[in-house]
């Protein structure tokens, strides 16, 4: 329950700051489907909480967590919010807006029709090497790269 508390008191002053700049995604990611019950921890964003807001295009498809061998529908996007954590200081601090949007193969061939952004928490533009990221979800290859919710985070657990 610390970490839930610790995770949803700066929500506000997270989204403001993604917002900050302008960006599409980074204004609206908040008004998304929420798809988990909690934040978790994922490998590939370093020692952060997550939690990820589906777009329309994503939501039934990304929701349906199959184990494997599905396709997110061209327009997808998957915003995942992120703080780092101090349990010991009961503190968090905002950490960046990673990015996900399904463009397709012809778009984005070497990184399996996927782009990736990211803002930093005042809402400024991360330089990201979309190869980097794309190495970075070949653990969810079979999820089309997604990678679901721990199941225990699932919503209605």
């Amino acid at each position: 329950m610390i970490v839930r508390a610790l995770y949803d008191c700066p929500q506000d002053k997270i989204a403001t700051g993604y917002a900050n700049e302008g960006d599409e995604i980074g204004t609206s990611y908040r008004s998304c489907a929420v798809t988990a019950s909690r934040p978790e921890f994922a490998r590939p964003h370093g020692n952060r909480l997550l939690n990820t807001n589906a777009n329309d295009a994503a939501t039934e498809q990304y929701l349906k967590f199959a184990g494997e061998g599905f396709e997110m529908p061209v327009g997808s996007a998957l915003a995942k919010a992120s703080i780092s954590t101090s349990i010991k200081k009961r503190a968090a601090r905002a950490g960046p807006l990673s990015i996900m949007t399904k463009v397709g193969a012809q778009e984005a061939p070497y990184t399996t029709g996927w782009l990736y952004a990211g803002l930093q928490p005042d809402g400024e533009v991360m330089k990201l090497k979309q190869s980097s990221c794309n190495d970075d979800q070949v653990g969810w290859q079979a999820q089309d790269h997604t990678g679901d919710p721990l199941e225990k985070a699932r919503p209605g657990r």
